[in-house]
């Protein structure tokens, strides 16, 4: 956030300013601020411990003798921290294996601490389901060769992100499906 801060300076020198913020419209310097120096001009500020998918109100503060002076407010709303998913195919499947595909297309700027795949018989899944981290937090295309399934048997599978930073754990996404080999010759 940028502010520019103007007054008498030898009258009524500024003595802190910054910016301001809060959940709520009007924002004060009894709600969160910065104070990003003191005098006339412009100043940039760092807003710090925001949460994540929520609308905030801001605006620069200028402090003196005389009392405290408001700049415009602003209204924006913090990037919600859940990662981009995309279950994809499944190829290679045998009678007891088969591999399985994903991506993360965005990641909200976050730290992805862990991804993966879930599977299972059923077409509900859930975290206590079998899974499998795969390597790697960067974004983009990743796989996983599931083994130990049982013969001829109907799974499916989804995508499996561990929490992100600061972010509580990620309801599972779209499920594939696929069958493994009976493992009887034709």
């Amino acid at each position: 956030m940028q502010g520019n801060a103007l007054a008498y300076e030898e009258l009524f020198p500024i003595t802190q300013r910054g910016v301001c913020w809060a959940k709520t419209s009007s924002p004060t310097i009894t709600d969160s601020i910065s104070t990003d120096s003191i005098g006339n001009g412009t100043f940039a500020s760092n807003m710090a411990n925001l949460n994540a998918g929520i609308k905030y109100y801001v605006r620069a503060y200028a402090k003196n003798s005389e009392g405290v002076g408001y700049g415009l407010e602003k209204a924006f709303t913090t990037l919600d921290g859940i990662p981009e998913l995309a279950t994809d195919s499944v190829n290679n499947v045998t009678a007891t294996s088969a591999t399985v595909y994903g991506m993360v297309s965005d990641n909200d700027g976050l730290d992805i601490l862990e991804k993966g795949f879930c599977w299972g018989r059923g077409a509900i899944l859930t975290t206590d389901s079998s899974h499998q981290a795969v390597s790697g937090n960067q974004l983009g295309n990743f796989a996983l060769t599931i083994g130990n399934l049982s013969l001829g048997t109907n799974y499916c599978h989804c995508l499996q992100p561990k929490e992100l930073t600061a972010r509580e754990p990620i309801t599972l996404n779209v499920l594939v499906n696929f069958t493994t080999k009976t493992g009887c010759p034709r």
